[in-house]
């Protein structure tokens, strides 16, 4: 994203709007965005590529919380 690190985008997101469930969609393997993403509290993590059934359950449990 131009401009904006994700990191960043997430952070403004929660601090502007902390109930929102967000979900990070990265190409990053899961060990460098769990690095990355440190203290930056998300509902989940989809590593790109994924099947929409992978999406739909973190949507779900992400609507849960």
């Amino acid at each position: 994203m131009p401009g904006i690190s994700g990191k960043v985008l997430c952070e403004e997101i929660y601090r502007t709007h902390s109930g929102t469930g967000i979900i990070l969609m990265t190409a990053m393997n899961g060990l460098s965005t769990q690095v990355v993403m440190a203290g930056v509290p998300v509902a989940g993590i989809l590593l790109k590529p994924f099947h929409h059934a992978e999406l739909l359950a973190k949507v779900r449990e992400a609507v849960e919380e």
